[in-house]
């Protein structure tokens, strides 16, 4: 009998291990106390979870119990595995799932990689507030955050406006570079500011963004529209 109990716990403890490894649930484990213990895990292989998770399809009633255990997940660990779990927040997202991935900017501990993804993350999120956390970067990942910037269009550019007045050259340059591609006409006044200051090819590439927004909104377009709304 002894022999008996110590081989099913083998089997058993076996088929944990190897539903581990995979990211599933464990035999006669329910929804949540896979997603509880997943959550929990700081084992190798641990990002096999969230990669599963993703697949899945969200079933709404555990939404808010998955995007909880989520937030808890990256507000405890930052930026551990974050390229696995940031695709799953946004498979469970919540309003909850957007304020705790913004929530990441700012945190030294994010490499390269959990960096971009971070990046990615907030262009994906589109909002506002999201693209004032991603202009954050510019001043020291100008060059990764940029295309970002530009991928969150016309929304982007209150949050990159303020970078023009920055004492980096580098940043301005990569600032009229994202308002060349995003920039509306409410950015010529604060650019024909910096034209005054700037020199050389530094005012080239302040001119390059004026010219690009006025070929994009040509000002008989703004004209027209306030005659439209005066009538």
């Amino acid at each position: 009998e002894e022999r008996r109990l110590r081989d099913e716990k083998w089997k058993k403890d076996a088929a944990d291990r190897k539903a581990d490894r995979a990211g599933i649930q464990r035999e006669g484990e329910t929804f949540e106390e896979w997603v509880t213990r997943s959550c929990q895990r700081t084992d190798y292989g641990s990002d096999e979870f969230f990669v599963v998770l993703e697949r899945m399809d969200v079933v709404p009633e555990q939404l808010d119990f998955v995007s909880g255990k989520l937030c808890e997940y990256v507000g405890e660990n930052g930026s551990k595995n974050f390229e696995e779990v940031a695709p799953a927040m946004f498979k469970w997202r919540t309003p909850a799932t957007d304020q705790a991935i913004m929530d990441c900017v700012g945190n030294r501990n994010f490499g390269s990689a959990a960096r971009k993804t971070l990046m990615q993350s907030l262009s994906k999120i589109g909002t506002g507030e999201a693209a004032e956390k991603l202009a954050v970067a510019l001043h020291g990942h100008y060059r990764d955050v940029k295309p970002y910037l530009i991928q969150m269009g016309s929304v982007a550019e209150p949050a990159v406006l303020p970078y023009l007045e920055h004492e980096n050259w580098l940043v301005r340059r990569a600032t009229y570079e994202v308002l060349a591609d995003i920039g509306t006409r409410a950015s010529l006044e604060n650019l024909s500011a910096n034209l005054k200051r700037e020199t050389s090819i530094k005012k080239t590439a302040c001119q390059a963004a004026i010219d690009e927004i006025k070929t994009r909104h040509p000002a008989e377009e703004v004209e027209g529209a306030e005659d439209a709304e005066n009538q």
